[in-house]
């Protein structure tokens, strides 16, 4: 007799908790019986329904509670819900939620399915506008099922992918806010960089594991290097003493201020090369030299000089394609690994992610490393990854050999594996500064005041062209109210032609403008489409409505330009300021202080040539302020919100579940790294998930013995998931060994934490003989989960086999009465009369 503890079953019950909760027990266990599942669902998801104009995706239902509660629920105007059960799950939850009306913002559908619905509910409106949240169900947290636990990286590497195509195409505001703020920083472009570096080899020192590795061998070989490094690295570098050559940054957002500000300690040694939208509180502090790629400006003008190609979605992307371009013979790539280390680990020694531990939970995505083994990844890795196997392309086209030298970094077409000591390195006969120094253009004090006029006139002349966009919306939204006669107006078709005519205006005497505001406003405007109907179809409020929308998100994106251009306008009068020795020094440290770049003091006094000594008494002690406030950026602490994220991602939850996954599908080699990771980890919660994860190992080494030494270790676990779980690999291997004295104390523990097992525990004392306890069994749990007809009939069978036929008639009458065309009950009561036992 076979019995099995698997999950989910094709035919699986509902259970029913003290709260009145229906529930499956392969998907929940016991997680919704301490304070049911309405109390539980609106922790979780109550926020999530006040929250406007936002795409939630939702990985499981908590056995359909969740579907029960957002349906009971209102949901925030513009937002949808998209809840996804892996197919036979769904099955099995749409039959008990058949009667359930959910309104058109829920939709609950199979996986399989998530990509023809995510369209017809328009995800890439939401793309656009960043407010697409991938959520997990309880279930899907704890990875009951281990279904879930890929389902919801799968899901998780799509968004991740399309946001990021999204966000080329789009640029986002903060791109923009930080381009017009960058404005006065943003001085010489990148294309003197092209073909600078010929024939000579770089390395490019990025923050992955190996990093660790390579340092050594850069700092000896340094003579013969250029070297190119990532800004978040430099704490790494300083500690230690290795001042690169050209320090790369990208992203806009105050994350990468927290974790690059060491940079700013290089600005002797260092060329800073950035993207036009590069944090301004990097670039606002730089004392060195910089060279920036893109678009000086966000809209058409002569002004916008050409510049070396930037690639995303890393800064590493982006160093890579400029390193490609500055002519380098060789690229040695250390720290460019995009995957995980064996033992978890993403960045090098000195990071954020590196203190606050492993990332054991963070992925199920896995590649092909240099050394060949699986190593997992994340999703923006995977397009990293991707968007490099285009880069490397591009490299061997201009004879650019790339080389990593890493085992444990992700396999790339055309990047060489080769070790550190193979990589034949000459002595370089031009220093890197020596170089720069020919290429970089000498900016006198009298050019950089004619560059700042030049981009004042700019914004001043952009400034004026907006206001006239924003008069024209405002006039349009008039127009809008004419037209059918709403706010107090009689309807006059005249309208119709002023808006045309506005439109006209807007489209081409303010083209340039238009454009640039259409794109800043992209995500607003993009609310037109959820009418979702072809303009033919539209009644007159849909298109009164549309055209509100458009011209109101026209006008608001107008005034906030605006806003933006003027603060970009006194930036620069700011830096026009600091050139004078005489400034109102009190009026530029509150500036400074205000754009939280308090380091310009220090190119305040640089540029005055001042020394300690020439400083006039009276601005001593406001410099001091300002310096002391650029110092304590430098302070790193736990609670900064790089090193909270970094602390979040670390966490072991939802380890159980990636364990399990990795034990069904026999990757005994993952399982290994995360046992080796768990061993050493500082976690207190490590060390149970260390013996779950070497008792998983043990079991395909075919190590019983071991195996039920590990899970010995958790039996007493107060964390009763865990213990379920072990008891669950305990009864398995009794099973299997025919151990019918274990598998039954094994069972009989089981059965006391879910009605689930009695079945198996049933199954088990009829198998040894112990009739009259498995009919008493059987009994019971019917007594539980009294509509599962498959035990009914097994229980009729057994009455009749122990020749009880009034138990057996009753047994199969009481099928009937549940399911009138079960055809085996029929039968087995035709038969019940002429059947005798021998």
């Amino acid at each position: 007799m076979e019995i099995s503890l698997q999950g989910p079953k094709q035919k699986e019950f509902f259970l029913t908790n003290n709260f009145g909760d229906r529930y499956l027990h392969s998907l929940n266990h016991n997680s919704l019986n301490q304070t049911g599942a309405t109390l539980l669902q609106q922790s979780r998801f109550d926020r999530h329904c006040a929250t406007k104009n936002t795409l939630f995706i939702v990985i499981g239902t908590d056995s359909g509670t969740l579907l029960s509660f957002l349906a009971s629920k209102t949901i925030a105007s513009g937002s949808q819900f998209i809840l996804l059960e892996p197919s036979i799950i769904y099955q099995i939850i749409n039959e008990e939620y058949s009667s359930l009306n959910l309104p058109e913002n829920i939709v609950f559908a199979p996986s399989e399915e998530f990509q023809v619905i995510s369209e017809s509910v328009g995800i890439n409106r939401y793309f656009y506008a960043g407010e697409v949240i991938i959520a997990k169900s309880l279930a899907a947290e704890y990875g009951f099922l281990t279904d879930y636990h890929e389902l919801f990286f799968n899901i998780q590497n799509l968004c991740t992918q399309q946001q990021w195509l999204v966000n080329v195409h789009l640029k986002g505001q903060a791109f923009i806010h930080a381009q017009l703020e960058n404005l006065a920083d943003n001085i010489v472009p990148s294309t003197i960089l092209k073909d600078s570096f010929t024939g000579k080899t770089a390395v490019l020192l990025a923050g992955g594991p190996s990093l660790d590795d390579v340092l050594p061998w850069a700092i000896a070989n340094r003579g013969s290097l250029v070297i190119l490094a990532v800004s978040r690295i430099c704490r790494r570098l300083l500690e230690v003493n290795l001042a690169p050559d050209f320090i790369f940054s990208i992203d806009p957002h105050r994350l990468s201020f927290d974790v690059s500000v060491e940079m700013l300690r290089f600005w002797k040694e260092s060329i800073f090369i950035h993207g036009y939208h590069v944090s301004p509180l990097l670039l606002g502090q730089w004392r060195g030299r910089s060279i920036f790629l893109g678009n000086r400006f966000p809209w058409e003008t002569e002004l916008n000089k050409p510049s070396l190609p930037m690639a995303g979605p890393t800064v590493s992307n982006m160093a890579l394609s400029v390193a490609t371009e500055m002519g380098f013979s060789c690229i040695v790539l250390a720290g460019l690994d995009l995957c995980h280390s064996k033992d978890g680990y993403t960045h090098a020694l000195g990071s954020n992610e590196r203190i606050a531990g492993p990332q054991l939970c963070a992925t199920s995505r896995q590649v092909v490393t240099n050394g060949g083994w699986m190593a997992e990844t994340t999703s923006d890795f995977l397009s990293a990854i991707n968007i490099i196997g285009i880069q490397s392309q591009h490299a061997l086209q201009k004879n650019t050999k790339l080389i990593n030298p890493a085992k444990g970094a992700a396999k790339i077409d055309n990047i060489l594996h080769a070790p550190l000591e193979e990589i034949v390195l000459s002595v370089l006969h031009e220093k890197p500064i020596d170089i720069i120094n020919i290429i970089y253009p000498d900016i006198s004090e009298e050019t950089r005041k004619r560059d700042l006029h030049a981009v004042t006139d700019e914004l001043s002349k952009a400034r004026k062209k907006i206001i006239q966009i924003e008069k024209l919306t405002k006039e349009a939204l008039h127009c809008n109210d004419g037209l059918f006669g709403r706010k107090g107006k009689k309807q006059n078709f005249k309208y119709k032609r002023k808006m045309d005519n506005i439109e006209n205006k807007l489209n081409t005497i303010f083209s340039s403008y238009t454009t640039f505001l259409k794109k800043y406003a992209a995500h607003e405007l993009l609310q037109i489409t959820k009418l979702g109907m072809n303009y033919d179809d539209l009644t007159d409020k849909e298109i009164e409505e549309s055209a509100n929308i458009y011209y109101k998100n026209y006008n608001k994106a107008a005034k906030v330009l605006i806003s933006k251009i003027d603060h970009s306008i006194n930036k620069i009068h700011v830096r026009t300021e600091e050139y004078s020795t005489d400034t109102d020094i009190n009026g530029l440290a509150l500036q400074w202080e205000k754009d939280e770049q308090p380091g310009r003091a220090y190119i305040w006094l640089d540029r005055c040539n001042f020394t300690a000594q020439d400083i006039p008494a009276e601005k001593i002690e406001v410099l001091q302020k300002s310096i002391k406030l650029y110092e304590k950026q430098f302070v790193k602490t736990l609670t900064s919100p790089h090193m909270k994220r970094s602390v979040a991602f670390a966490s072991l939850q939802g380890l159980r579940g990636k364990l399990l996954l990795y034990f069904k599908n026999l990757n005994g080699e993952s399982l290994k790294n995360i046992q080796h990771s768990l061993e050493k980890h500082e976690n207190p919660q490590a060390r149970k998930y260390f013996h779950l994860c070497s008792g998983l190992i043990a079991e395909l080494d075919e190590n019983i013995d071991l195996a039920l030494e590990q899970y010995q270790f958790l039996l007493d676990e107060q964390d009763e998931i865990l213990r379920e779980d072990v008891l669950q690999r305990i009864a398995t291997i009794c099973l299997a060994k025919n151990d019918h004295k274990n598998s039954l104390v094994t069972l009989e523990a089981l059965s006391k934490i879910s009605p689930s097992y009695v079945i198996h525990y049933g199954d088990l004392l009829r198998l040894t003989g112990q009739s009259q306890k498995a009919l008493t069994t059987y009994l019971d749990y019917l007594e539980k989960v009294p509509q599962n007809t498959m035990v009914m009939l097994k229980v009729g069978n057994y009455f009749r086999e122990l020749n009880i036929k009034e138990g057996a008639k009753g047994m199969y009458e009481h099928v009937l009465l549940l399911e009138p065309d079960n055809q085996a009950a029929k039968q087995l009561l035709l038969e019940l009369d002429s059947f005798t036992t021998h």
